[in-house]
């Protein structure tokens, strides 16, 4: 089970080249909880992009309630956590990853 860490960072999700502002409410190295005001369904492919940290992950929307969006990542739990480097530590998702091969 990976952590989830409580946040709220500024984003945009990406939807066929249109940009959405969103606010990340929590993050773990495998997904994320976003609150977006356009409705999204269930499979729907994103790119959540967080600009403050200059990355971005090919996401997709596994649930939908309200205003809140579900995302797990299409990375891997060791390819998010390069991504947030040092910071995976501040940020409590220094969680070990074993991956299978």
């Amino acid at each position: 089970m990976l952590r989830r860490r409580a946040v709220l960072w500024p984003a945009q999700i990406i939807i066929n080249g249109h940009s959405f502002t969103c606010q990340i409410r929590n993050l773990s190295l495998g997904g994320a909880k976003v609150k977006l005001a356009v409705p999204l369904k269930e499979g729907t492919i994103v790119t959540l992009d967080i600009p403050a940290r200059d990355i971005s992950f090919r996401s997709e929307v596994v649930w939908q309630a309200g205003d809140l969006i579900g995302l797990i990542f299409q990375e891997t739990p060791s390819y998010i956590r390069k991504c947030f480097g040092t910071q995976a530590d501040i940020l409590g998702l220094a969680d070990v990853v074993i991956e299978q091969p």
